[in-house]
């Protein structure tokens, strides 16, 4: 009788587990882009903190948090424009204050972010009346004889004295090592340069530009971040500036103009991500891996994009999330092994075949495609890279041009 009821006990829970659908995994928002405008306000003039926000879960809350001088931050709703767009006002101020923000995004189940990197402990700022003072123009591919450098751009119309300023790259903002500083005495006219070469000088405070991107700040003397840049990768023959000169407009330049005006003949960008090479025989050593291709003529940043099987695409696990700072150079290849991570988006890539999906940041499917069975030695992928010709190679090239050369 007792084992009767046992039976049926374990019965019933295999049942009820069975019912119980895997919660989707949610991630929270992602701040793409916080800006103040103007950028360099005069006495008075109301300035104008603007939030780009991407949430799969909905539209999000955004709070902006505020301080003036040494005082204490100051929190004050900001309001939708449209569902990834949000604006907040912050009053005139006399001449010498200086705002310190940052700004925080709550999703719909409590998963926050906050922007800049660091924030509170590292917040943007603004000075009212000061010369506006940006970073204009970087370049990542340089030499031991010719080393990386960042232009900086006085856009006031008159003279900036950017002594003590201080410019750094993820080293520097995290602490792991000292922040570059511009020497006493550097003055930049009105409307004028300064290039800074962040590697070659032997100080610890050196950093090389990575030539597949990152983030760098621009810190004034009084420790604040008055400009930070994304900068994705760039071929040796580019450089990456605002155009025109001290605008909001970042692009990659096929002209490089160190020192000088930026030159707008570039080319406009045609983006085309895809998946290009799928390997579905992997081990416990060597996973099973998904290669993806930027068939366009610009370089891509593919940070927060999703990749994922079945599972993810019916909601029963969570999407595999393409780490931040990926970006992939025109004609450049990403490997993403879908397994192995320990992660719980971990996929395994089914050996009879199955569909899989490439996803942008803002829900749009970028790629999907139903591959077959494959042997221990071949993939699946497109001929030439990019194409609409699928098929299986003879010959695995992960992470480089594809071939059927066997």
């Amino acid at each position: 009788m007792n084992r009767h009821i046992l039976t049926l006990v374990l019965l019933l829970t295999t049942i009820v587990s069975a019912c119980v659908k895997d919660e989707p995994f949610v991630s929270p928002p992602v701040i793409k882009q916080v800006f103040n405008t103007p950028q360099s306000p005069v006495a008075g003039e109301a300035v104008t903190i603007t939030a780009i926000v991407l949430d799969r879960e909905g539209r999000p809350g955004l709070r902006l948090y505020y301080k003036i001088d040494q005082g204490s931050f100051e929190a004050k709703d900001m309001n939708p424009v449209n569902d990834s767009t949000f604006t907040a006002v912050i009053p005139g101020l006399e001449d010498g204050k200086t705002v310190a923000y940052y700004v925080e995004a709550r999703g719909k189940t409590g998963k926050k972010s906050l922007a800049p990197a660091g924030a509170p402990a590292t917040t943007a700022a603004y000075s009212v009346g000061a010369p506006l003072v940006v970073m204009n123009e970087i370049y990542s591919r340089g030499t031991a004889t010719s080393p990386d450098w960042i232009e900086i751009y006085n856009a006031s119309d008159g003279p900036a004295d950017i002594s003590g300023f201080k410019i750094y790259d993820n080293g520097g903002q995290s602490g792991a090592k000292p922040k570059k500083t511009i020497p006493d005495g550097t003055i930049i006219p009105a409307k004028g340069y300064y290039v800074i070469e962040t590697e070659g000088s032997g100080d610890p405070s050196d950093f090389g530009l990575s030539s597949a991107g990152e983030t760098v700040w621009l810190e004034n003397a009084k420790g604040n971040v008055i400009d930070e840049v994304a900068f994705p990768a760039m071929d040796a023959s580019q450089s990456y500036g605002r155009l025109p000169d001290g605008s909001p407009n970042w692009q990659l330049l096929s002209t490089i103009t160190r020192g000088q005006a930026n030159s707008g003949n570039t080319p406009p960008p045609t983006i085309k991500i895809v998946m290009n090479e799928i390997y579905s025989r992997g081990t416990a050593a060597e996973p099973d891996w998904i290669e993806i291709y930027n068939d366009g003529n610009a370089a891509v940043d593919i940070s927060g994009w999703l990749i994922y099987d079945n599972g993810g695409q019916g909601g029963t696990k969570p999407k595999k999330t393409i780490p931040a700072g990926t970006v992939i150079a025109s004609k450049g290849f990403y490997v993403i092994n879908t397994e192995g991570s320990g992660d719980p988006s971990d996929f395994g890539l089914s050996s009879n075949g199955e569909t899989v999906w490439l996803e942008k940041p803002d829900g749009a499917i970028a790629d999907q495609v139903a591959f077959p069975f494959m042997e221990t030695t071949q993939s699946y992928g497109r001929k030439p890279d990019g194409s609409e010709n699928w098929q299986l190679l003879n010959t695995i090239t992960k992470g480089s041009t594809n071939n059927n050369a066997k």
